[in-house]
């Protein structure tokens, strides 16, 4: 007779920091017979990997508390034979005899193994056990399989969101040059950038828009483009799509990074005046496996100080 543990295991990995993570199996065999059994007469065949990444490679190494051939300080030790262990008694094992073997597979990683939402199971985790008797016959049974699911997520944790400068002059230093709009001195100058930290141990993508226009002083804003991804794109419009997409399993990362260059109306504003202006950034994410959706949304408001200056730092 050959029992395992339960045929599902279901690992719930969401409240995980995003390391490796490991899972255990249990192999209970009990052998009966008339005579003992000789070195060699009792083999075990387990798989050697039951874990797939989403590029469909075998990941994670199956350990156990035995050695490996041709160690034989041991009743039983080990063969590796490619994509399968195979346990071999190395000593005289008692015709009648109880055996528990365990087994841990190490080295998982929750970002590299699909989520059980998308219907991913390992593959089952079983033992052929072979017996060889005292006429030189084999007998075997398999044991029913184990399979085990993991339960990840992604969420957007907090956003991080600064106003570098502000500009009296278009400053190519800061803005990129192509940018720069034709009547430039019509305006003054923001650049905003903006980050996210997030919570996850599944991979997962980040949308980003901004809104330049709430508050009085923000009249006429217009969006020059923006930098993401080591790229500056001119356009007016500020929703970026996949502005991240991947997995960052550090939780205090800032990651996501960008940057809004906006021009005010320049007619809004007198020298050696105070004026607020505020910008609006709003970042979405979509976990990758079970498109699970969190949004969040910052509002930055700051004081700037008009003068002759070439530029002048704000304050919020």
């Amino acid at each position: 007779m050959i029992k395992t543990s339960k045929n599902i295991q279901h690992i719930d990995l969401t409240n995980s920091n995003g390391g490796s993570f490991f899972v255990r199996a249990k192999l209970n065999i009990s052998l009966m017979s008339k005579v003992d059994y000789k070195p060699g007469d009792i083999q075990i065949k387990v798989p050697r990997y039951i874990f797939k990444t989403r590029e469909d490679i075998n990941t994670g190494e199956l350990n156990m508390a035995v050695p490996e051939l041709p160690d034989k300080s041991q009743p039983f030790a080990y063969l590796n034979n490619g994509d399968e262990y195979i346990i071999v008694n190395t000593k005289s094992i008692a015709a009648t005899t109880q055996a528990v073997f365990e087994f841990t597979i190490k080295g998982l990683s929750p970002s590299d193994i699909k989520d059980f939402s998308t219907g991913y199971k390992s593959d089952p985790f079983n033992a052929l056990v072979e017996v060889t008797t005292n006429k030189g016959d084999k007998i075997s049974k398999r044991t029913n399989g184990v399979q085990a699911e993991i339960d990840t997520k992604a969420r957007l944790d907090s956003i991080q969101q600064n106003a570098l400068y502000t500009f009296e002059k278009y400053n190519e230093r800061v803005f990129p040059k192509e940018l720069k709009p034709e009547n430039d001195k019509d305006y003054i100058y923001v650049a905003w950038p903006s980050s996210i930290t997030t919570e996850a141990t599944q991979p997962y993508t980040v949308d980003a828009t901004a809104r330049f226009n709430e508050g009085p002083n923000n009249k006429g804003a217009i969006l020059l483009g923006y930098s993401a991804n080591g790229k500056q794109v001119k356009t007016s419009d500020p929703t970026i799509k996949n502005v991240f997409d991947g997995y960052v399993a550090n939780a205090s990362a800032s990651h996501a990074n960008v940057t809004y260059y906006v021009a005010y109306p320049r007619s809004n504003f007198k020298n050696f005046e105070s004026y607020m202006l505020s910008n609006t950034v709003e970042y979405t994410l979509t976990s990758k496996d079970d498109k699970e959706v969190t949004k969040k949304v910052q509002h930055k408001a700051l004081n700037i100080d008009l003068l002759y200056s070439n530029h002048k730092r704000v304050t919020s």
